[in-house]
């Protein structure tokens, strides 16, 4: 009768613990968005501004905002301050 009430309780808090650990990487993502195409987008948000002859200095700021309710084609906005713009 232990043995159950022990393993009745292990298996309770293991599925919490991954439930909570779950909803968490889910809520991350939803809020965050995929860190592999947020770091796509900065990068050729960078290529694109030394394209058009943006030098480090030029550049004080870039951020990127997710927004989840935006259409899956580019749910991500760039946010790009400059000296000039300051």
């Amino acid at each position: 009768m232990k043995k159950l009430k022990f393993l009745l309780l292990s298996t309770t808090i293991l599925s919490i613990i991954l439930l909570s650990t779950t909803s968490y990487l889910c809520y991350s993502k939803f809020v965050y968005g995929d860190p592999k195409e947020r770091e796509e987008i900065l990068s050729a948000t960078i290529y694109h501004l030394t394209e058009q002859n943006y030098s480090k200095e030029d550049i004080i700021e870039i951020e990127t905002e997710y927004d989840a309710f935006k259409s899956e084609l580019f749910p991500y906005d760039v946010r790009v301050v400059t000296k000039w713009l300051v």
